[in-house]
């Protein structure tokens, strides 16, 4: 048919996330001089052949192209154009106060294809969606997330601050002997006066007394935030091995054995007071021991 309009092409050029234009051509290759009339849906007309519109608000629109001859023939055409919305916005959730240690950031952005986040500490960022992070120095910190549409060339960008909060440092020194059964108490001091504790053995004091070996710990907690210590006390053991017969013409060496700690001094009978001693003599020999 003379009036035949063959189709229609649209090619959308993004302008802003608010508005797209859109570029429409008009297929017809008919040699007569024709007229056209453009319905974009909108309320709003064009005569030209190949028009250009923009729509600014977003729903399905149903385009229509009617296409007359000077003899009187007509034919039509609808395709139909949705717009939506996608502008990227950058959301997420963290929680605002928490002890030094793994915060998550919980990524609620929308329309966003790529991330950028910023920890406000220095610390390289992440590219992932929802990252962990973990903050090692109490104090506040701006953190950021910078999202980005690649479609529409649009940015968005989200602050919230987090408040990392410290936790209590808790020594209780390295592993120390006691004598089982004796009369020394040793005191063990989780230190952060003004926190509260819980130790392993049910008391809730700063400083507690200890009299018998065994493996003790307690957790500090302070402003909210809690930190953990163990110790072991044991009761200090050697040997220096079975009784040895003895010619007198050699020398033998002597050094504890199955030791269960670390010694610091050493005073032997022999006068000796290194790791081991001399014998040149038969005799009783004795060792004494002892760390600190």
């Amino acid at each position: 048919a003379p009036c035949d309009i063959g189709g229609v092409q649209l090619q959308p050029s993004y302008l802003s996330w608010h508005r797209f234009t859109f570029n429409f051509t008009n297929l017809n290759t008919s040699p007569i001089n024709e007229t056209f009339l453009w319905d974009f849906g909108d309320g709003t007309h064009a005569s030209v052949s190949s028009p250009m519109h923009t729509y600014s608000t977003f729903a399905t629109f149903s385009v229509t192209l009617i296409s007359s001859s000077p003899n009187g023939c007509s034919d039509t055409l609808e395709k139909k154009v949705t717009m939506q919305n996608i502008q990227p916005v950058a959301a997420y959730t963290v929680s605002s106060t928490g002890c030094i240690g793994a915060f998550t950031f919980t990524n609620t952005s929308v329309n966003a294809q790529t991330y950028n986040w910023n920890f406000g500490d220095g610390s390289a960022p992440s590219s992932q969606f929802t990252p962990n992070h973990n903050y090692t120095v109490a104090g506040t910190y701006a953190t950021q997330l910078i999202v980005f549409n690649q479609t529409c060339n649009e940015y968005d960008t989200a602050f919230q601050t987090v408040n990392v909060l410290p936790v209590p440092v808790v020594h209780l020194g390295k592993d120390t002997s006691i004598c089982s059964g004796g009369n020394v108490v040793y005191n063990l001091n989780a230190g952060n006066s003004g926190a509260t504790y819980q130790w392993s053995n049910g008391l809730t004091s700063q400083i507690i007394p200890v009299t018998q070996p065994g493996i003790y710990w307690v957790t500090v907690t302070s402003g909210g935030c809690s930190n953990k210590d163990t110790i072991k006390i044991y009761s200090p053991y050697f040997t220096l091995g079975s009784d040895t017969n003895f010619c007198g013409k050699e020398s033998i060496n002597i050094t504890p054995k199955n030791l269960n700690f670390s010694p610091d001094n050493y005073m032997w009978s022999t006068g000796d007071v290194g790791p081991s001693a001399t014998i040149t003599d038969e005799g009783m020999y004795w060792l004494q021991i002892s760390e600190g």
